[in-house]
C-alpha cells in the first residue's frame, strides 16, 4: 500500500476543499445574472461546477502533455485526483444542503464512486496513469456545463453561442471523454496488473464510460431529435431540467435560501 498517495489525498483534497468554497461564496456574492430563470442556489452551484471542470481539465491536460510516457503511474497524476476529490466532496456536500433539489441519485452515485471507487484503487495498484485520462474529461464537461449556463441565462437554441457551444461539446466529447476512457480500458485489459487491481480499477471505468454516452445520448435526442425521451430521472435531470424554475422568490425568501447554503451566510450537478 503506497502512504504516500493516502497521506496526500488527506493533505490536498482539504485544501481543494477550501479553493471551492471560496470559489463558491465569490460566485454567491456576485449574485444571479439578470434574466435567469433559476434560483440562486442553483445558479452558484452550475458555475461553482463550470470552474471546476475547466481548472481540473487543465491540470488533467498538462499532466498528460508532460509525463514521460502514456498513462504513466506517477504522483502528479494522482494528485490530479486529489485535487478533484476535493471539489467532488465540496459538491456533494453542497448539493445535501442546499434547499434546493440540484441532483438526482445518479450525481451522488458518480460523486461517491469518484471519491472512493477511483482513490482506494490507486493505494494498492499503479493506476494513477489511468485516472488523470479520465480527468481529461472535464475539458469536455466545460461545454456541457456552459450550455445548462446559457439555457439558464435564457439563450435560444438556435443562436450562434448555443450552437456553438453544442458543437463544442460534441467535439471535446469525442477527443477529450470517450477516446480517453476507452483507451483506459483497453489498457486496464491488456496491461500486467493483478487481477485484483484489474477488477477494483475496471468496475468504476466501465460506470464512467457509461456516463459519458449515457449524457451524451441524452443531449443528443434534445438537441438533434427534439426529444427529451420518456424517464428524465436521470444524470441530465440535474445538468438540465430539474433546476430549470422560474426564480420569483420574495427577497425574504432569498435571504433563508442564502442562510442556508454551503457559503451564503453560513452554510455547509
Amino acid at each position: 500500500m503506497d502512504t504516500g498517495k493516502i497521506l496526500a489525498v488527506f493533505q490536498i483534497a482539504p485544501v481543494s476543499m477550501v479553493i471551492f468554497i471560496a470559489i463558491n461564496k465569490v460566485i454567491w456574492e456576485i449574485g444571479v445574472p439578470k434574466h435567469v430563470n433559476v434560483t440562486r442556489p442553483t445558479w452558484t452551484n452550475a458555475a461553482t461546477s463550470c470552474c471546476h471542470s475547466a481548472i481540473t481539465g487543465a491540470l488533467a491536460l498538462l499532466v498528460c502533455l508532460t509525463e514521460s510516457s502514456w498513462m504513466e503511474n506517477s504522483y502528479r497524476a494522482y494528485y490530479v485526483h486529489c485535487f478533484a476529490t476535493g471539489y467532488f466532496l465540496f459538491d456533494l456536500y453542497d448539493m445535501l444542503k442546499s434547499p434546493e433539489k440540484i441532483a438526482t441519485w445518479d450525481i451522488y452515485l458518480h460523486h461517491i464512486i469518484i471519491i472512493t471507487a477511483m482513490t482506494f484503487p490507486n493505494w494498492l495498484c499503479p493506476c494513477s496513469g489511468y485516472g488523470v485520462w479520465d480527468y481529461l474529461c472535464e475539458i469536455n464537461t466545460i461545454f456541457l456545463h456552459g450550455r445548462k449556463l446559457l439555457k439558464f441565462t435564457g439563450h435560444h437554441r438556435n443562436s450562434v453561442v448555443y450552437k456553438a457551444t453544442i458543437w463544442l461539446y460534441v467535439g471535446t466529447f469525442v477527443i477529450f471523454r470517450f477516446i480517453p476512457q476507452v483507451c483506459v480500458v483497453v489498457r486496464l485489459i491488456i496491461d500486467p496488473l493483478s487481477l485484483v487491481c484489474a477488477l477494483i480499477c475496471l468496475t468504476p471505468q466501465l460506470f464512467l464510460v457509461w456516463i459519458g454516452v449515457d449524457i451524451a445520448w441524452k443531449i443528443y435526442r434534445k438537441e438533434f431529435m427534439n426529444s427529451d425521451g420518456p424517464n428524465t430521472d436521470n444524470i441530465i435531470s440535474r445538468i438540465e431540467n430539474s433546476c430549470c424554475r422560474p426564480n420569483t422568490r420574495t427577497n425574504r425568501d432569498a435571504d433563508v435560501v442564502q442562510n442556508g447554503h454551503i457559503n451564503g451566510k453560513i452554510k455547509s450537478q
